[in-house]
C-alpha cells in the first residue's frame, strides 16, 4: 500500500504547501530531528521497527519501576538535550544522579570517583598520583579546544590511542586501575584503540562537568516527552530509500503488509551497518564510509539483591584482566526507601556478548550473573541475587577508534540534499551526540 502525506497549507501564506518529511527511526537522534523539523513548519512521519521509541533510551518494568537498561542520565555539558528538555518541560523533574564509582584493585572495591575517595581509600600509590595530576595539568593548553559534547573540537588529538597516551604519560598504573576500566565501563571500549581525543572529552567531562540528572520516572521520559505531538508509527521496518520524482519514497513493511511513504526529505537515523541496505544509491564513498563504522555490543542484565548493602551504592567497572565477561555492575537508586532489596544492573563485555548471543533470554541472563559471581568482591552480594530482565544491544555504542573523528569530518560535507543522516557515530557516543546529530541533520533541511 502507497501513502502519500497530505500536503497540507501553510498558515503564514495560505497557499504554499508543506513539506513533507519522514524519519527512519526513532531513536534520539531521529526523534530530534523530528521534533526541529515539526517547529520549522516540515510535516513529519516517524517510522519504526520496534514497538517502542527512543533507541538506546530503553526500560524495563519490575514491580512498578520503570529500570533503565541503556542511557542513564544527563550531565551538564549535554547542553543542547538540556535545552530540549526545558523546552518540552522536563528540566524540572530532574533529579541528581550518582557517579560515583569503584574499580576492584587488591582483592579489593576501591574509589575511583569522586577524586577525594579516590586518594582517601589509595587505589593508586602516591607516585602514580603525582603522574596522574602532572599529566592532566600537559592538558590546560588543550583545555579550551575540547568540547565533551562535541568531539569534533579535539580532532586535533585523533591521532593516537588512549592506551598509548596515557601510558606514556600517566604510566602502567594510572592506565590499568584508571583508564582502562573508566572506558570499558562507561562506553564499552578498549583503550587499545581508543582515540585519545575521546579519552580527553571525557576527562574534560568528569573534571569539568562532574554532576549529572535522570528525570524522577527515568531516562524514558525523554523520548516520550519528545515526542509528545509527533505522528510516530512504529512496528513499522524500512526495507528501502528510493527516489521518487524530486523526493523520495520510503519502503516498509507493516502487519498490514508493505506500504509506501512518499515525502520531499527523509533522515536516516538508523545505525550505520544498516544504511547500505536501506539506499541502494549510495556512492562508493559513502558506502566505504558507513562500512567502516564499528559498534560495541553488551547485554544488560536488572538483578534483584536481598537487602540494601553500602556497596551497592556505587557503580563497579572492570579491566579486561580481572573479569573478561563483565564490564561493570550500577546500581539502580530507589526513589523511596520502602523496598528490602536492592536493583543492580550488570553489563556483559563486547567479546563475552558475541561469544555467547545465541544464548536464550533467561541463559544469557543466567551467564551474566554466574560471570559476576566469580568476581570475589561481587560473590557475596550476588548470592542471593536472580535476573529479573534483561536488553540486549547488539549495536550499543559506536566505536571512536583512532582516526574515527577525521572520517567523519571529511564524510560530513556529503551529508546534504534532501537526503541526511543522523546518528551518534556522526557527533559523540552518548545522548547529547544524538541530539546534536538529529538537530544539525533537522538544520541542513531548512
Amino acid at each position: 500500500m502507497e501513502v502519500r502525506l497530505p500536503r497540507a497549507r501553510c498558515v503564514r501564506c495560505g497557499h504554499r504547501p508543506v513539506k513533507r518529511a519522514v524519519v527512519v527511526g526513532s531513536g534520539i537522534s531521529g526523534l530530534a530531528a523530528a521534533w526541529k523539523l515539526t517547529r520549522q513548519g516540515w510535516q513529519v512521519t516517524v517510522l519504526e521497527r520496534d514497538q517502542w521509541i527512543g533507541g538506546r533510551v530503553r526500560r524495563v518494568a519490575y514491580e512498578g519501576m520503570d529500570i533503565d537498561v541503556g542511557a542513564a542520565f544527563v550531565t551538564d555539558f549535554y547542553f543542547h538535550a538540556r535545552k530540549i528538555m526545558r523546552e518540552i518541560g522536563l528540566e524540572n523533574e530532574l533529579v541528581r544522579f550518582s557517579l560515583d564509582s569503584a574499580v576492584e584493585h587488591d582483592g579489593k572495591l576501591k574509589s575511583l570517583w569522586p577524586l577525594p575517595e579516590m586518594v582517601a581509600e589509595g587505589l593508586l600509590p602516591v607516585t602514580a598520583l603525582v603522574r596522574l595530576a602532572a599529566g592532566t595539568m600537559t592538558l590546560a593548553p588543550k583545555w579550551l579546544s575540547l568540547n565533551p559534547g562535541d568531539l569534533d573540537a579535539g580532532i586535533a588529538y585523533d591521532d593516537e590511542t588512549a592506551q598509548s597516551w596515557s601510558e606514556r604519560v600517566y604510566g602502567a598504573e594510572v592506565t590499568e586501575r584508571v583508564i582502562k576500566p573508566l572506558l570499558r565501563g562507561v562506553v564499552h571500549w578498549d583503550a587499545e584503540t581508543t582515540s585519545r581525543a575521546v579519552l580527553f572529552a571525557m576527562l574534560k567531562a568528569f573534571l569539568a562537568h562532574p554532576r549529572a540528572y535522570v528525570p524522577r520516572t527515568g531516562m524514558a521520559a525523554l523520548p516520550l516527552a519528545m515526542a509528545d505531538g509527533l505522528t510516530v508509527q512504529t512496528g513499522a521496518r524500512v526495507t528501502g530509500i528510493v527516489r521518487s520524482g524530486t523526493g523520495w519514497a520510503v519502503h516498509c513493511d507493516r502487519d498490514g503488509g508493505p506500504e509506501t511513504f512518499e515525502a520531499d526529505a527523509v533522515v536516516c537515523s538508523a545505525p550505520a551497518t544498516q544504511v547500505a541496505d536501506l539506499v541502494p544509491e549510495l556512492s562508493h564513498v559513502d558506502k566505504e564510509f558507513f562500512a567502516g563504522v564499528r559498534y560495541s555490543s553488551t547485554a544488560v542484565a536488572v538483578v534483584k539483591v536481598d537487602g540494601k548493602p553500602d556497596t551497592l551504592r556505587k557503580s563497579v567497572w572492570f579491566t579486561m584482566q580481572d573479569q573478561s565477561s563483565i564490564v561493570g555492575m550500577t546500581p539502580y537508586l530507589f526513589r523511596d526507601d520502602d523496598r528490602d532489596y536492592s536493583i543492580v544492573r550488570i553489563s556483559l563485555s563486547d567479546p563475552a556478548y558475541r561469544g555467547n548471543a545465541g544464548m536464550s533470554d533467561g541463559e544469557l541472563g543466567q551467564f551474566v550473573i554466574d560471570s559476576a559471581r566469580r568476581m570475589p568482591q561481587l560473590s557475596t552480594l550476588l548470592r542471593s541475587g536472580s535476573v529479573v530482565g534483561l536488553a540486549r544491544w547488539p549495536e550499543a555504542l559506536p566505536v571512536f577508534d583512532v582516526g574515527h573523528l577525521k572520517k567523519v569530518r571529511s564524510w560530513r560535507s556529503r551529508n546534504s540534499g534532501s537526503l541526511v543522516f543522523a546518528g551518534d557515530y556522526l557527533r559523540g557516543p552518548y545522548l547529547e551526540g544524538a541530539v546534536r546529530s538529529g538537530l544539525e541533520a533537522a538544520a541542513r533541511l531548512g
